[in-house]
């Protein structure tokens, strides 16, 4: 494989003398404000979504005494998803030029499918948890609280790009 050379038609080096380009990325300091934006989205999120998960945790530990570990979780995430849908419309997409309705029933679809979610993992770790360290509080605070960090990931994605999605008016 004698040296290979700059192919014309493509317009690129391969494997020429540099690797990488020096070029700036278009959009410049566009896609830098861009990136801060969704950092500070991210970040907000984050916290607001922290509050509400730990709501959600420690709804079900107090519910845990009336009911059984499953029916906790499931009325404990519906108390923590209130606690999430208000502090997310006010704190980390205000003014997004959508209808309350619409961002209800975006928000209602987004977390019945994270629900599942929660659902399926707190009690498959807490079977697996058990199996391993015997049944008890902390396996189950444990499994519920890291079902519960799953389910995050997905909210972030749904609910920025469903609930609280921009009308499509006010995309700039």
């Amino acid at each position: 494989m004698a040296g290979l050379e700059h192919d014309p038609e493509k317009g690129i080096p391969v494997f020429g003398k540099r690797s990488c380009s020096n070029m700036e990325l278009e959009g410049g300091d566009d896609s830098k404000k861009s990136h801060l934006a969704l950092t500070a989205e991210a970040a907000k999120f984050l916290v607001c979504g922290g509050i509400a998960a730990f709501v959600n945790w420690a709804a079900r530990i107090a519910l845990a005494a009336a009911m059984s570990f499953e029916a906790a979780v499931i009325v404990a995430y519906l108390i923590g998803m209130s606690v999430g849908f208000a502090l997310y419309r006010n704190v980390v997409w205000p003014d997004r030029g959508t209808s309350l309705s619409d961002q209800v029933v975006g928000f209602v679809l987004v977390n019945a499918l994270s629900a599942a979610v929660v659902l399926v993992i707190a009690v498959g770790l807490r079977a697996t948890l058990s199996a391993v360290a015997g049944p008890g509080a902390l396996v189950d605070a444990a499994a519920h609280g890291t079902a519960i960090g799953v389910g995050a990931v997905a909210n972030f994605i749904g609910h920025r790009s469903i609930t609280f999605r921009p009308r499509a008016d006010r995309v700039s």
